[in-house]
């Protein structure tokens, strides 16, 4: 079961990464929304930091979750994006502790009229996030893991969205509920 999980992520991370290449050259770069507040791009990359509390799911230790992805249709109520990650703990670092995962994200309104707007210099628009994803170990035979995240600090300036303080909840590949996380920050920068 689990070999078979880990060879159809590897075959839908493959095509990801093939069809966000296609996608990067084929797409005007002058492409934008209507209002000015959302992405001009559709390829992009992450980096976030993460912590949780899933014994016996996720090892005790700090996180960090690399990606890379595709947002092909953005509008201003919705923009479901598609990415691929690399979620490793690196304090105490343990690369053979990995996994890699797919993730499907819904950005839910981008609302210029935030009460935080003051906070920022640059115009920015508050964009909440919503997103499932499946992670497979990499180098040990660690069970496979689902994990629900949401983004509701989530802003958008310039050229990528930035989050905060998001809540993660992870769950076995039975469905069980396992455990919790934070993310203490999310960026993710669009390619041009």
């Amino acid at each position: 079961m689990r070999s078979r999980f880990s060879a159809v992520l590897l075959i839908a991370s493959l095509t990801l990464y093939g069809a966000s290449a296609v996608f990067a050259q084929t797409v005007s770069p002058d492409k934008a929304t209507d209002d000015g507040i959302g992405p001009s791009q559709i390829v992009f990359t992450s980096i976030a930091l993460q912590g949780f509390s899933a014994p016996g799911l996720l090892a005790d230790g700090e996180y960090l979750n690399l990606g890379i992805g595709i947002d092909p249709f953005q509008t201003e109520f919705a923009s479901p994006a598609l990415g691929l990650h690399w979620l490793f703990p690196f304090n105490p670092l343990d690369i053979e502790d990995s996994r890699i995962g797919l993730s499907l994200d819904l950005t839910i309104g981008r609302f210029l009229g935030h009460p935080l707007g003051r906070l920022f210099v640059r115009k920015t628009s508050l964009s909440p996030m919503l997103s499932l994803a499946g992670y497979a170990s990499l180098g040990t035979a660690a069970s496979p893991l689902l994990m629900l995240s949401c983004q509701p600090l989530r802003f958008f300036s310039g050229d990528g969205y930035y989050s905060a303080a998001a809540i993660d909840i992870a769950f076995d590949s039975s469905l069980q509920y396992r455990g919790w996380g934070i993310r203490l920050f999310d960026f993710t920068h669009f390619i041009h």
